[in-house]
């Protein structure tokens, strides 16, 4: 029954896929070469079974800042998943990032996908992992919950709510 009410909340998400252009301090990883989608962009696939995203939770930035969304996926299936990307109708553009430390200097790059084990979870967090959200579509607030879209290729997808917290990450309650 959830993986169902998952499905159909799939299918209802209006958001595409978006892939950001070259934007300053935002580096392609190497042999990036990612095709670049306009926002309303269908995702691709069905529902998956035995795959959940948790810990969902989204930056409230001010003035139409870019924000960030961090989570937990966790793949109980028995085969190796790839996380393509995000969508959610609250931002017009998203795509997947990782904060690299060189020389002392902390910068985001860009990256085409992530995989998950089969059997295994990824963190997206603060200092790592994490979806950049631009040009968001209304103001947000702590407190409020959006929902957001994730694409893994070919083999489905799943909608999940992520709270919306303060800058500082702190929530509401």
């Amino acid at each position: 029954m959830f993986h169902r009410l998952l499905a159909g909340l799939a299918l209802c998400a209006s958001a595409g896929l978006a892939h950001a252009h070259h934007v300053p301090g935002h580096e392609d990883g190497p042999g990036s070469g990612h095709a670049h989608h306009g926002a309303g962009a269908p995702v691709a696939g069905q529902a998956i079974e035995g795959v959940a995203v948790t810990e969902c939770w989204v930056r409230a930035m001010p003035q139409n800042l870019p924000s960030a969304a961090y989570f937990t996926l966790r793949n109980e299936t028995g085969s190796a998943l790839r996380l393509t990307g995000i969508a959610s109708a609250a931002f017009g553009q998203t795509m997947l990032h990782r904060t690299v430390t060189q020389d002392g200097t902390a910068r985001m790059q860009h990256t085409d996908a992530v995989d998950i084990p089969a059997g295994g979870t990824f963190e997206f967090a603060p200092g790592g992992y994490h979806a950049m959200l631009e040009k968001p579509t209304a103001a947000l607030a702590p407190g409020q919950t959006i929902s957001v879209t994730f694409a893994f290729g070919g083999d489905g997808q799943l909608t999940a709510p992520c709270a919306v917290r303060s800058p500082a990450g702190k929530s509401t309650h």
